[in-house]
């Protein structure tokens, strides 16, 4: 496991974060490609626009609490949403 220093990470070091989040999720379940981000960064408000550094799809209860643990060691922002919530993913990490 990758420890991070809350007091070094700002800014953040989101290289560490990204191998934490894949080790938890695998590859698949973070999303980190600028391509693949345009996706989350509006709902159907397309006049506000804002890309999210990154988006990670846990499967398991486990998996999320593992994700919140990361973000908050890290002093990582975290907007949970849900499929049909779309409106919150202009604010996801």
């Amino acid at each position: 496991m990758i420890t991070l220093d809350p007091a070094r990470s700002s800014p953040r070091d989101w290289q560490l974060i990204l191998q934490e989040f894949e080790r938890v999720l695998g590859k698949n379940g973070v999303v980190k490609r600028r391509e693949e981000l345009l996706v989350y960064e509006c709902d159907g408000l397309t006049s506000y626009r804002q890309r999210p550094e990154v988006v990670v799809l846990p499967r398991t209860t486990e998996q999320v609490a593992a994700i919140v643990k990361i973000c908050d060691r890290t002093l990582s922002p975290l907007l949970p949403g849900v499929p049909e919530q779309v409106s919150q993913a202009a604010h996801c990490l």
